[in-house]
């Protein structure tokens, strides 16, 4: 460290000279935003000085900005801010392929899944990691482009004033963001970590088919193909994925997939009749394995054919209960499985509860379309619902407070 001066909360632009990124949704901007992120921790900061930088503003004006590597965030105290979320838009760009079933698909980065587009690790001076404090993104769009499978933004071990806000995602087919205590192809990483304090707040999630049709010598033609925001139905992967995360808070998150079922080459799919189809996406909004005090409110979830939030024990890190959630005021349309489905898995002999200690409160189920159960629990005890819903309640469920009004 140097004795003189540390700079803190320095501010860079990305378009800078120094830095040259366009943002014109052709050039690749990869190089200029990871070299405009390593700036701010430049140490010292020139050949005389003994100044050094640690932490800031990377600033997106608005733009386009594409990139084909994955940028790589290894330092804390930095935050990722642009424009707006319409307007600041980093764009994750592809190379098409075609696999042995002759099936055509979009890799980034040469990969297929399992890799992100921004990897977010913290590594200390000692080249070892550890925990991700004091980390924000915010004001961003992020449209996927069909990418297939990738993650989005990938944070290892978030500890702390770690804050998502005020974000788009479209195009999405893998994880928007995923905030996990280890890498999953590494199950025994010593020593073990867990996340907490993440704040989730303002976040748009977006799969849904623009496209219009019309009956032409007696046919329907589809003659805008416009698929802006990605078909429901490619969107497998949870929107969010927490793994091993604690005490943490979302507010105000939106996953959504609306319209009709369209082919690949952009078609609307209509049956016999001529009857168009709802198009869900088979994925889950919130997928958490092994976290304990989350709090999920005034959030909605549409269209999705998987539970909208999915409660699991953890099966990969240091912690495997999942307990003291409480999950209120969220609303829940168009879902054809479990709005909640809490489920603690098998537990071995004197281990305690995998899933426990969970409330679930005055949440509204909406839509033409519901699911047979508003709520599915198993493998858990003391859970407490309140308000009118459907509840199935498996044969390992016990300790369970029904305060439902007619469920």
């Amino acid at each position: 460290m140097y004795d003189d001066t540390i700079l803190d909360g320095a501010v860079v632009n990305v378009k800078d000279v120094l830095f040259g990124a366009k943002g014109d949704g052709v050039t690749d901007d990869t190089v200029a935003i990871q070299a405009a992120i390593d700036a701010l921790f430049a140490s010292p900061i020139g050949p005389d000085s003994t100044v050094a930088m640690e932490g800031g503003i990377v600033f997106f004006p608005p733009g386009e900005y594409v990139i084909t590597k994955p940028i790589h965030l290894v330092n804390t105290g930095v935050k990722l801010m642009g424009a707006s979320p319409v307007s600041s838009t980093i764009v994750p760009r592809g190379e098409l392929v075609t696999d042995a079933g002759g099936v055509k698909k979009i890799l980034f980065d040469g990969k297929e899944e399992g890799n992100a587009a921004i990897e977010i690790k913290y590594i200390n001076k000692e080249g070892k990691r550890t925990f991700m404090r004091n980390m924000n993104i915010q004001n961003l769009g992020f449209d996927m482009g069909n990418v297939n499978k990738t993650t989005m933004i990938r944070v290892i071990r978030p500890y702390d004033l770690c804050h998502f806000e005020n974000l788009m995602f479209v195009n999405i087919r893998g994880t928007a963001i995923a905030c996990i205590s280890e890498y999953p192809d590494n199950m025994q990483p010593e020593p073990k970590g867990l996340g907490q304090g993440i704040i989730f707040r303002d976040i748009h999630i977006d799969n849904s088919a623009t496209v219009l049709d019309s009956l032409k010598n007696g046919q329907y033609v589809t003659f805008n193909k416009l698929l802006d925001r990605g078909r429901p139905q490619d969107a497998t992967l949870p929107a969010i994925y927490l793994e091993n995360v604690n005490e943490s808070y979302m507010d105000n998150v939106k996953v959504n997939a609306t319209g009709v079922e369209v082919d690949l080459a952009g078609n609307v799919v209509r049956d016999t009749a001529n009857q168009t189809a709802v198009s869900y996406a088979p994925r889950s909004a919130v997928l958490m394995e092994g976290c304990q005090g989350m709090n999920i409110h005034m959030s909605s979830f549409n269209q999705l054919s998987k539970p909208a939030i999915d409660i699991r024990r953890g099966t990969m890190g240091k912690q495997g209960a999942s307990i003291y959630h409480f999950i209120g005021g969220n609303t829940f349309e168009e879902i054809s499985d479990a709005a909640i489905r809490v489920d603690g898995d098998a537990v071995a002999a004197g281990a305690g509860k995998n899933a426990s200690n969970i409330i679930v409160e005055e949440n509204r189920i909406l839509g033409k379309k519901q699911p047979e159960y508003v709520y599915v629990l198993d493998n858990c005890d003391l859970v407490t619902i309140h308000g009118r819903a459907s509840v199935k309640v498996g044969g390992k469920c016990t300790e369970y407070d029904d305060l439902c009004d007619g469920y």
